[in-house]
């Protein structure tokens, strides 16, 4: 999912810096249907140490904001790093540094509802995903074309 352009992720890294959170419109389709476009999420500053396989993090890349699930951490020539995937994405992102990381979605809201990611339904979902990443487009692109027919 992406946020926001370059500019504004100034503002951002200073209201998180500040407040250790904040809240953040998601824009985009890659972590359909876990996180939808117009979801609130709200993002909070966690040491990488706390991070977890299946986690969802928010990262830089390309000078944009990304919002993408965990399903490695690592290290190369003894630097941190991950390796995150939108589920609904065909591909993994390359390589992410740790100093790229920007925070974690620790809850969403959607239609007036506050959705916490660290439900038990949630924390069986971050369990899952990661162990089956490889198939999740092809199953998140199905429930897609699936919902398109049902509204006909």
């Amino acid at each position: 999912m992406k946020f926001f352009e370059y500019k504004e992720n100034k503002i951002l890294i200073s209201e998180i810096i500040e407040k250790g959170s904040l809240k953040i419109k998601m824009r985009g389709g890659s972590m359909f249907p876990y996180l939808r476009n117009g979801d609130i999420a709200y993002v909070k500053k966690v040491s990488v140490e706390e991070l977890k396989i299946g986690d969802v993090i928010c990262f830089f890349k390309n000078e944009k904001l990304i919002a993408h699930r965990i399903l490695k951490k690592g290290f190369k020539n003894g630097k941190k790093f991950f390796i995150c995937k939108g589920d609904a994405m065909k591909d993994k992102d390359k390589i992410i540094s740790v100093k790229n990381y920007f925070g974690k979605v620790i809850k969403i809201y959607r239609n007036n509802k506050e959705i916490y990611l660290n439900s038990l339904k949630r924390k069986i979902i971050n369990f899952f995903i990661p162990k089956i990443y490889y198939t999740t487009y092809y199953l998140f692109t199905l429930l897609k074309i699936l919902k398109k027919l049902l509204k006909y």
